[in-house]
């Protein structure tokens, strides 16, 4: 049954969320400012993805789950991305990746692009400070102190996942006649056009009856669905203020767009001797070593993958017999 679903340059980091909840007060839901800002990327197609069931070590106890793995093909648009920081200072993509299986939902993945820029700083001894100054687990903090949390917006439900990856927008220069100077450059990963981004899910027994519920239904399933969907776009603009004393401050402003629910990207998962995967493992995951620690327990057989990765891939995961 089918169920409705990362001198001097800046960084994007992309993440993946946790559980949602209320939506703060700084937050403005709607089109408004954000109806002149397009997507800059896009989710192109799930590369690879597998379940498998696995064992975590936690002292002398064995914690039994299921880990879901994916790498998802973002094409991004660094045109869209240097014209729409003309305009406001961060912008952060985010996608759901509904989990489900022939006899109902299962869990969530949440991932998130961002971008942002530098933003004048008279304080800051280069003269420029990035727009976002942190971020963490799903939430990131601009450059006023306001924080954004994903898991206070409450509109995808149980989630499962962590995980985060990163790129830019913006450069500043040093020049010993003119200083640091600011220019619309774009990370070079954010030129290529592509980002490969992985992401996963551990649904571990210990972690809650949500968890434990999620575990059983991906072993009573017969397949896996994957569906994506564009969930949010949430834009950071910083408001200048001046030091003219009759003049009233204005605040920053973060705004968030929701999109519809229409699902972009769709994947199944056959089941096999020991879980559940898409099809083969693609060859660039094997010479890649970036990708050998989501490697499905097929792998460790793979005379390709040299033998001091083995005990890489059972520190991560100690897979269940």
């Amino acid at each position: 049954m089918k169920i409705e679903k990362k001198l001097i340059t800046l960084s994007i980091l992309a993440f993946i969320i946790g559980l949602a909840i209320i939506l703060p007060p700084y937050l403005t839901l709607g089109i408004g400012a954000t109806a002149k800002i397009k997507p800059i990327s896009n989710v192109n197609m799930i590369l690879y993805a597998h379940a498998v069931p696995t064992t975590h070590i936690n002292g002398e106890n064995k914690i039994s789950g299921q880990t879901i793995n994916l790498l998802t093909n973002f094409t991004l648009n660094p045109d869209v991305a240097i014209a729409n920081l003309k305009n406001v200072d961060a912008q952060i993509e985010i996608y759901n990746f509904h989990v489900y299986s022939d006899k109902t939902s299962i869990a969530n993945i949440t991932y998130c692009i961002p971008i942002s820029k530098y933003i004048p700083d008279p304080n800051n001894k280069r003269g420029y400070t990035s727009a976002i100054q942190g971020s963490g687990n799903g939430f990131w903090i601009f450059k006023d102190g306001t924080k954004f949390d994903i898991k206070d917006v409450d509109i995808i439900g149980y989630t499962e996942g962590n995980d985060q990856s990163g790129f830019t927008v913006g450069k500043l220069s040093l020049t010993e006649e003119n200083g640091y100077s600011y220019t619309h450059e774009c990370d070079k990963m954010l030129q290529r056009g592509f980002y490969v981004g992985s992401s996963f899910a551990a649904i571990y027994n210990a972690n809650g009856e949500q968890s434990l519920q999620a575990q059983k239904n991906i072993e009573n399933a017969q397949i896996l669905y994957i569906d994506v969907t564009r969930i949010m776009t949430v834009i950071y603009k910083h408001q200048d203020n001046t030091s003219d004393t009759t003049t009233s401050p204005t605040s920053s402003t973060i705004t968030t767009t929701m999109v519809n629910n229409k699902v972009i990207c769709h994947i199944e998962l056959s089941k096999n001797d020991w879980g559940f995967a898409s099809g083969p493992i693609p060859n660039f995951m094997q010479t890649d070593a970036n990708y050998r620690y989501i490697l499905p327990p097929s792998a460790f057989s793979n005379p390709q993958l040299p033998k001091e990765e083995y005990r890489i891939h059972m520190n991560i995961i100690d897979y269940a017999p």
